[in-house]
């Protein structure tokens, strides 16, 4: 389910920083899991369950599930973030996760196929995944292992996404932990950035012929919390129930604001840095075009959240 918004994940880890000493600490344990879901349990009691509601219906699941099979990179990510590694996971972790991470084995293939017999194999006792990894496979992945389907409406409701993986885990202190840790992030950078003097900020990815400029989508709410807004001509285009906007090179003007971040994919090189439109920017004159990961700024999770918060610190602190 691969899109140019969703790109090939074949950057390798990068080495240990500040963030990663973060999710380290997030890693760690916490005491036991409180009852939550939409069923109660013991997580001291590996016999016990607790019961799910997602999209194709109800499952119960162990009340802390140890071997987990991620079938994409969020449910990846969010597990990394509770403490947990997952047992099978996608081919190519993002480069703003650990390097541990890369020691996964994969559930699909590198086409992003998923294997049911590789799966089985894996001997999970759960399996998390979205719904157009799932749907199809349901029954089948369902008898090798309790599976759930992940929310993924929008990944600009990230949180909750997190909260229900912290609820599917029997890991919901440590998703509260998480989040706090995160708010707090937040707030730090936030008084370092002195957001308003820094103005309105672009977030956006540019290819041959097309932008995508976020305006409601994942990084505007971490933006958001960091004190940060998009333009308002921007929010004024965007098409109701749209998190970004999708157009042509010929409308770069929409994006004058005090900063750019502008996403890089490795597999996808950019030339609008190149075109006469983009060069008469304010922002791009005065040197106030920041490259990014563009993997990270369009992902979904708590990780990436605080691997933004390091790049806008960084930025404009």
């Amino acid at each position: 389910m691969t899109t140019v918004l969703d790109p090939p994940r074949t950057v390798p880890a990068d080495d240990l920083t500040r963030r990663e000493v973060v999710i380290g600490a997030i890693g760690i344990a916490l005491a036991a899991a409180g009852c939550g879901g939409d069923g109660a349990a013991d997580a001291d009691d590996p016999g016990r369950t607790r019961t799910i509601r997602h999209k194709l219906g109800t499952t119960d699941v162990p009340a802390r599930a140890e071997r987990v099979v991620a079938l994409d990179a969020n449910e990846l990510e969010e597990c990394v973030a509770l403490g947990l590694t997952p047992v099978g996971s996608i081919p190519d972790p993002l480069p703003h996760l650990p390097p541990s991470a890369a020691d996964i084995p994969p559930a699909l293939t590198s086409a992003y196929e998923v294997r049911v017999e590789r799966i089985a194999a894996l001997r999970p006792d759960l399996i998390v995944g979205p719904d157009f990894y799932v749907e199809e496979l349901y029954d089948r992945l369902s008898a090798i292992a309790p599976t759930v389907v992940t929310p993924r409406d929008t990944f600009a409701d990230w949180k909750e996404n997190l909260r229900f993986m912290g609820r599917t885990l029997g890991r919901e202190e440590e998703a509260r932990a998480v989040l706090a840790d995160y708010d707090a992030r937040a707030r730090t950078a936030r008084a370092a950035i002195d957001a308003p003097s820094v103005g309105p900020v672009t977030a956006m990815l540019a290819f041959e012929d097309r932008m995508y400029v976020y305006v409601r989508s994942f990084c505007n709410t971490v933006l958001a919390d960091a004190g940060l807004r998009p333009p308002g001509a921007q929010v004024r285009a965007l098409p109701e129930g749209e998190e970004r906007l999708d157009l042509s090179l010929e409308r770069i003007p929409i994006l004058e604001a005090r900063h750019i971040f502008l996403g890089r994919l490795a597999d996808f090189p950019s030339p609008i840095s190149d075109n006469p439109l983009f060069r008469r920017l304010p922002a791009v004159r005065s040197g106030r075009v920041h490259e990014v990961e563009g993997q990270t700024w369009n992902q979904g999770s708590v990780i990436a959240a605080n691997a933004i918060l390091d790049d806008v610190e960084e930025a404009l602190a």
